[in-house]
């Protein structure tokens, strides 16, 4: 079975193509890529817990984006895979 790419809900394509007719397509897909460069989990999710000081247990923990302290993934990353992978067509149609 192939990956799932992310897609835009119908909110994020309005809030693309609103930024995008204000500032440009070209914006909008930079403002992508810094949200995607910088919006990273502060921590591993992959954690051990030891029971009884003996037994190692692994679990997972909640991380929390860098920038803006959401739970990962924040939905600002989220906007941004999904522009960068299927919301593209939608802006290239917005510059015709």
């Amino acid at each position: 079975m192939a990956p799932r790419t992310p897609q835009l809900s119908p909110r994020s394509l309005i809030r693309s193509v609103t930024l995008a007719s204000e500032y440009g397509s070209e914006w909008v897909e930079v403002l992508a890529r810094e949200i995607e460069r910088n919006h990273r989990p502060d921590r591993s999710r992959l954690a051990v817990r030891w029971v009884w000081r003996v037994l190692p247990v692994p679990h997972l923990r909640q991380a929390r984006c860098v920038v803006c302290a959401e739970r990962w993934i924040c939905p600002d990353v989220v906007w941004a895979e999904g522009l960068m992978s299927s919301g593209r067509r939608a802006l290239d149609r917005l510059d015709r």
